[in-house]
């Protein structure tokens, strides 16, 4: 009887999971990429990961 309801269920099963697994590798390659770009200015200010993170965050 449910495959009578929606017979293209697997389909969109599909295509949803297959959509959100792209969003996730474009949030975590977009997370990277921002680390990166800030490590070199974070190394050179001495500053441990939380500290540099956390003034990055709270400035305006």
């Amino acid at each position: 009887m449910t495959f009578e309801l929606l017979p293209h269920a697997a389909w969109f099963a599909a295509g949803f999971i297959g959509l959100a697994a792209m969003a996730g590798i474009l949030a975590i390659s977009m997370l990277v990429s921002f680390f990166v770009s800030n490590h070199e200015v974070r190394v050179a200010r001495n500053q441990s990961i939380p500290t540099y993170y956390r003034r990055l965050a709270l400035s305006h």
